[in-house]
């Protein structure tokens, strides 16, 4: 089995983030945000990080995200930074073609320490980031071992998470709005699929003491451990990469493939 996250001689994973890595024509984009936030908060600003493959140089030029965690030292006027968000990112995709998207966390220190809707945030932040700003707040996150443990940190209401991903599919509910924007069917339809694929993978961590997040390496990791699940799975890829807008679709798969994954999970990765 492989993977792109090495562990320390303890069995933690280590950091493969550096600022060092990231790749040139990204760097003049990474700065204005820098230069933005700061003028924007000021005093309060605490920290800058940028996560996933643009802080390892592996990002693909015109087609991977920005992927930014603006850390501010008190409480965050939500509706106020919506705001400045969508305003900044749209500006920033106009004059920037390098990237897809820009995405422009911004949340309080207490929130991205201590709140648990930010939990798989605190593990990517500790396992592929770069400080492009201010204090290091990472050093206080804790260490994470790939192991049942980490899976349960990360999907600690995996069934209702995913349940409510098929709810947009089934058109119970409207699709909510991402960073202030409404999204189209085929944004949900990359999400769930890489979900899917995610957690899949920390289902085999259990067995395989092996943590990633790169889609193919999920796919390819979690089938060694439950053959079974190959198929979905190699279907969640394929939406994941070329999604479709047909809700119909989607909502089969989902009814076909989340009882067989979460008995799995309820067996393995019990509450």
């Amino acid at each position: 089995m492989r993977t792109n996250y090495p562990v320390d001689q303890n069995g933690y994973l280590v950091n493969t983030g550096s600022v060092d890595l990231i790749q040139p024509e990204i760097s003049p984009l990474l700065n204005e945000i820098v230069s933005l936030s700061k003028r924007k908060h000021g005093d309060a600003l605490l920290s800058i990080y940028v996560r996933g493959s643009i802080s390892t140089g592996k990002a693909y030029l015109h087609s991977s995200d920005v992927d930014m965690v603006i850390v501010l030292k008190g409480e965050v006027d939500k509706k106020h930074i919506e705001r400045w968000v969508i305003l900044t990112a749209q500006d920033l995709l106009e004059r920037y073609d390098v990237v897809s998207d820009v995405d422009l966390t911004t949340l309080s220190v207490d929130r991205f320490l201590h709140d648990q809707e930010y939990a798989r945030l605190r593990v990517y932040i500790a396992t592929r980031s770069a400080l492009l700003w201010g204090q290091d707040i990472a050093r206080s996150l804790p260490r994470f071992r790939p192991d049942r443990n980490l899976a349960r940190y990360m999907y600690p209401n995996i069934e209702s998470e995913i349940e409510s991903l098929r709810e947009i599919f089934s058109g119970r509910v409207d699709p909510p709005p991402y960073l202030g924007r409404k999204r189209s069917i085929r944004f949900w339809c990359i999400w769930t699929m890489r979900t899917v694929l995610r957690s899949a993978q920390a289902l085999a961590m259990c067995s395989t003491n092996i943590y990633e997040t790169d889609l193919n390496l999920c796919l390819e990791n979690t089938t060694v451990v439950y053959p079974s699940l190959r198929p979905y799975l190699e279907q969640a890829y394929e939406w994941a990469l070329s999604p479709v807008d047909d809700t119909r679709l989607v909502l089969c798969f989902l009814d076909d493939y989340l009882p067989k994954f979460l008995q799995l999970w309820q067996y393995e990765v019990p509450s």
